[in-house]
């Protein structure tokens, strides 16, 4: 059950660091090629959403190196013909 639970943190985390890097893809492309346009709010929001990415990717190394990492059983990805 322990290992469950942490297996949920980890994918928690990872759902929640795949849709800052979504966030922060639409800014960049939203204001890529014209970043002599970018208002302050604009910089400000592309540049928060990196900063979160940096920081749940440091978040998930950390429960890597913790041992927290799901284990995937490659096995499940091969079929029997």
């Amino acid at each position: 059950a322990m290992t469950e639970e942490k297996n949920k943190l980890y994918d928690k985390v990872n759902r929640v660091l795949y849709r800052n890097q979504c966030k922060a893809e639409y800014y960049s492309s939203k204001y890529e090629g014209k970043e002599e346009q970018h208002t302050f709010h604009g910089g400000w929001n592309l540049g928060y959403w990196e900063g979160r990415v940096s920081a749940l990717e440091g978040v998930l190394d950390l429960l890597e190196d913790l041992g927290m990492k799901p284990e995937i059983d490659i096995s499940a990805y091969f079929t029997e013909d």
